[in-house]
């Protein structure tokens, strides 16, 4: 079985909303799930400061890799993130992984073109 967090989804909505998703937004918000993706995780708007955002991820890394086994804890942590979307968001993020990139964390960061 997979830990909890073996696979986390971080959604940020950059565009402009109309005022019915807002107003959507606003009624629903209360709910166990996202009113725009009907998802657990929820959406965050505004452009995100992506090294912050991995930070946090990292963070969180540490905190269940301190509960595992020394067997587990063995070598560097390594974290994937994989991205889909426009070039110069890629830069942006990948300028971020290396930048929390040390002997102890290691970022790859996976771009997919469709």
């Amino acid at each position: 079985m997979l830990p909890a967090h073996m696979l986390d989804f971080h959604l940020h909505l950059t565009e402009k909303l109309d005022l019915n998703t807002i107003h959507n937004y606003c009624v629903n918000v209360g709910n166990d799930l996202d009113p725009i993706t009907d998802l657990r995780t929820r959406m965050s708007f505004g452009r995100p400061n992506w090294e912050a955002e991995l930070a946090k991820i990292r963070d969180q890394a540490h905190a269940m890799r301190a509960t595992a086994s020394a067997e587990q804890r063995k070598g560097k942590l390594r974290i994937a993130v994989f991205y889909c979307g426009p070039g110069p968001l890629a830069s942006a993020i990948d300028a971020a992984c290396n930048a929390l990139d040390s002997n102890q964390v290691e970022f790859s960061f996976f771009k997919e073109h469709f």
